[in-house]
């Protein structure tokens, strides 16, 4: 009998506290997203806006530590050929600050998508996370050079 009444109270005690519904769970913060790093390092190629992947292809690396080389990015030509572009002091990828991003992102991207990025002065290399269309993550290559930016998305393949 004791058995009994005691269970019964474990089942009022919870039963008590507090319930959130989902939209109450949405009050709660986010974990922040990770930095550009060495998950994202691989080859990518670029998706036309049919679906298609197209021949052009490009090697992303990222190495552990603080140097100005953390970052490379490499093209590769149909030939094989393999070019540097971030080769020159200009052209050295860095961490993206988030008001670079909220500069170069349309302000009508969903709340609950996050956008991580590595960029130079010519183009940006990001990764986006959330409730996006087809998939949890997607990479984009920015031009920050034109006066509105030009978003081309990249497929990892390798």
């Amino acid at each position: 009998m004791k058995l009994y009444i005691l269970i019964i109270m474990i089942i009022l005690f919870f039963h008590s506290c507090t319930q959130y519904t989902p939209k109450q769970y949405k009050q709660f913060p986010e974990p922040p997203i990770s930095k550009i790093g060495k998950k994202d390092s691989g080859i990518y190629a670029v998706v036309h806006r049919d679906g298609h992947t197209k021949s052009n292809k490009f090697r992303f690396i990222a190495k552990k530590g603080n140097t100005p080389e953390k970052y490379k990015i490499y093209s590769i030509e149909e030939d094989g050929t393999i070019i540097d572009i971030t080769c020159l002091d200009h052209c050295i990828l860095h961490e993206t600050s988030d008001e670079k991003i909220n500069a170069f992102i349309p302000k009508s991207k969903p709340k609950d998508v996050s956008v991580v990025c590595v960029n130079n002065q010519a183009f940006a290399f990001c990764r986006l996370e959330g409730n996006l269309k087809n998939s949890k993550q997607l990479y984009i290559l920015v031009t920050l050079r034109k006066k509105e930016p030009i978003f081309i998305e990249l497929k990892r393949i390798e």
